[in-house]
């Protein structure tokens, strides 16, 4: 079984997330897609960060409808600092017998020599570069034949519509009460507005 994992702050999960996840799958045939939000990320500050109760609900809210899309608490369930590769490595002891994809932003690609065990992470699972229609894929691949010179890594690209979205557009725009109508799913926006998230 082919199985993607996709890991984020999902703060909140949007638009642009599931169109990532749907690009990948029917690119690259995939049977699964996990989606993690993030626990104890070693890259933000929880304080400013919603809980992880409600971003785990409104991901699990956003792929209810979706077929094969599904979310993990994974990481939160884990006490120490969450490191992608750790994770990956828990899946894959999960999941033993499945090929594991971890699916990514290009714009992440630009440091991901840098993170914390990123050859861990090469050896556990093959990498899937979002790649939005406004990007340069030669550069991308550049960027992908730099990493192989480090160590090795199964690096493809996903090719993916843009959508103008992220979730820090979002939480501003909840802030001046501007309208977020089209930029998630609906059912999400009634848990936002349900519970005066983002305010």
């Amino acid at each position: 079984m082919k199985t993607a994992i996709f890991g984020g702050a999902f703060d909140p999960i949007h638009n642009g997330h599931i169109n990532m996840m749907e690009s990948a799958m029917n690119e690259y045939r995939l049977d699964r897609v996990i989606v993690v939000p993030s626990g104890h990320s070693p890259n933000k500050d929880e304080r400013n960060m919603t809980s992880f109760e409600h971003r785990f609900n409104m991901c699990q809210i956003a792929v209810r409808n979706l077929k094969s899309i599904t979310v993990s608490d994974i990481e939160h369930m884990c006490n120490s600092t969450s490191y992608t590769y750790a994770t990956l490595l828990n899946f894959k002891e999960m999941y033993p017998l499945d090929e594991l994809y971890f699916i990514m932003g290009a714009d992440s690609l630009d440091y991901f020599e840098k993170w914390y065990h990123p050859e861990i992470i090469a050896q556990t699972a093959a990498i899937l570069v979002i790649s939005r229609e406004d990007m340069d894929i030669d550069v991308i691949s550049a960027k992908i034949k730099e990493i192989n010179t480090i160590f090795p890594a199964d690096i493809r690209i996903v090719h993916c519509n843009k959508i103008d979205v992220s979730s820090t557009m979002i939480r501003s725009n909840i802030k001046k009460h501007q309208d977020i109508t089209g930029l998630l799913p609906g059912k999400v926006i009634d848990y936002i507005r349900q519970n005066e998230l983002y305010r």
